[in-house]
């Protein structure tokens, strides 16, 4: 059975998977840093984008298997940042939103360029879930920025999340 992806397309597709992974690994990061301050409900929150994360790579996956691609995924990079405070946990969380929705536009355009519009049908509706999570990034760094590096501040918004 043919491939029904170009070789490029199946190419930035895995890398994808592979950001998609390690965007998961970096929300485990500040998931476990949380935890460690005792921010429990904070933390579940990024628990929650590790599974979400996850699942992105398993749709590209599929999508990429139902059209009969090859899956070739480089390892995934290790999450090096220092995160000192909750200001430098949302400016992670917020590059890692801004670099995804802007590496599936890139794919779209490709796909776009290319003529495959399956691949950017496709795109189109991860970028709208892309949307929603660079939305609750936003407002997690914005309030983040309001505690600034006051862990007492962090507590307070930690303990006024409801259940």
């Amino acid at each position: 059975m043919a491939n029904l992806l170009s070789v490029d397309i199946n190419n930035v597709l895995c890398e994808q998977i592979a950001e998609e992974r390690y965007n998961a690994g970096a929300y485990m990061k500040i998931a476990g840093i949380l935890e460690a301050k005792g921010l429990n409900k904070l933390a579940k929150h990024f628990t929650g984008q590790i599974e979400e994360e996850n699942g992105h790579a398993k749709q590209i996956y599929d999508y990429i298997v139902d059209l009969n691609g090859f899956i070739n995924v480089e390892s995934v990079s290790p999450v090096i940042t220092e995160l000192f405070d909750i200001v430098s946990i949302g400016n992670l969380y917020m590059n890692t939103e801004i670099a995804t929705t802007n590496s599936l536009k890139e794919i779209a355009n490709l796909a776009k360029d290319e003529n495959d519009l399956v691949t950017w049908d496709f795109m189109m509706e991860m970028l709208k879930q892309q949307r929603n999570e660079y939305a609750e990034a936003t407002t997690f760094l914005d309030n983040a920025e309001l505690c600034g590096s006051d862990w007492y501040k962090v507590k307070v918004w930690n303990d006024s999340i409801s259940e």
